[in-house]
């Protein structure tokens, strides 16, 4: 317990001192002349940006107490480098120049629990960057229209690729759960790929996502609903993630298995998540965390739930917790579901 009060003590100051410590990181990176002129004028305020941003990252691995979570973003930004044509050994750099910035922000009493987790990240930001295969294939169930639909969406053919989805869910070439699971799920996690690979931009994939959740709401109501079973879910991402695909796939399913789903969608903070809770009589809270910058609002929104509504059971999930099946408990949930087709069962054994 010793050892989370005093890694939270450092993720909480390092939260508050996350621009000060990004520039000055940033600074000490471009110290080094070569670096400073690879990046041109904009310099300073690029990488003052990009580093505030991995201090926040830095301070919740520190209090997860996950040295991999951190080292993992390094991994996939040295292939985001790797595949836009920059020198992975400026990230490299400015990792060490985050080091010795935080360093000198923390008691040194503290120094290595920070030093712990930003030396796994230049590790794995030496190494090589890691293998992103494709998610779709023409021989998975439905991975014709998946091709079809990721076509349409790279070419901005938003009706396009609706008509797609709709005509085959109406045509009975698919269902609409298949569609779910075998469509939007590996196109968009494709399209995540390319992103990292530098092959679409934020505004495409940002279309790709808008698009899937207008598919979505046209086709969920076409799937078959089990009668009700007099259960009621609550379903949001926790405050800050902006990640909505996941939790709402799981509250349609939850519907379909005939639940009564209060779905509030992304970004949603602790104390109204556990207002609604309250106001209307859930059974179940289901959360999502897509990553790991998000996990103390997730433990935030568990904490005010729990002492709003004593006996509503909590799921969680999200890609923030995938790999660590103690870190639900860790944060207070009854259980945990890094699918669709987990939430589905984690949730029918929590009302058992």
């Amino acid at each position: 317990m010793g050892d989370a009060l005093q890694a939270g003590f450092v993720a909480e100051l390092l939260h508050a001192e996350a621009a000060r410590v990004g520039h000055d990181a940033a600074r000490r990176l471009l110290a080094d002349n070569g670096v400073s002129s690879r990046w041109g004028g904009d310099a300073l305020t690029t990488w003052a940006r990009a580093l505030e941003s991995r201090v926040h990252e830095l301070a919740a691995s520190v209090a997860a107490q996950r040295p991999r979570d951190l080292a993992s973003r390094a991994s996939w930004a040295r292939a985001a480098f790797e595949a836009r044509g920059i020198d992975p050994r400026d990230l490299v750099a400015s990792l060490e120049a985050l080091r010795d910035a935080a360093l000198a922000a923390v008691p040194e009493d503290d120094a290595s629990l920070v030093s712990g987790v930003i030396d796994a990240a230049i590790d794995a930001a030496r190494g090589p960057a890691p293998e992103v295969p494709a998610e779709l294939s023409p021989d998975a169930p439905n991975g014709r229209l998946a091709g079809e639909y990721l076509l349409a969406l790279l070419e901005g053919e938003r009706l396009r690729a609706l008509a797609l989805i709709r005509d085959a869910v109406a045509g009975g070439r698919a269902s609409v759960p298949d569609v779910y699971q075998h469509v939007f799920i590996p196109v968009l996690r494709d399209l995540g790929r390319m992103w990292h690979l530098g092959e679409v931009n934020v505004a495409e994939e940002h279309f790709a996502t808008a698009t899937t959740l207008i598919s979505m709401s046209q086709i969920a109501p076409l799937a078959p609903r089990a009668p009700s079973n007099g259960r009621s879910v609550l379903a949001a991402t926790v405050a800050g993630n902006t990640h909505e695909v996941g939790v709402r796939m799981v509250a349609d399913r939850l519907e379909w298995e005939g639940w009564r789903v209060v779905y509030l969608g992304p970004n949603v903070p602790a104390e109204d998540l556990a207002q609604a809770a309250v106001d209307f009589g859930v059974d179940v809270v289901a959360l999502s965390a897509a990553l790991t910058v998000h996990l103390e609002a997730l433990e935030s929104a568990i904490s005010a739930v729990r002492a709003a509504a004593p006996g509503v059971r909590i799921l969680v999930g999200g890609d923030a917790l995938r790999g660590d099946e103690d870190l639900a408990a860790r944060l207070g949930g009854d259980a945990l579901a890094i699918d669709p087709d987990d939430a589905i069962r984690a949730v029918a054994r929590l009302v058992d």
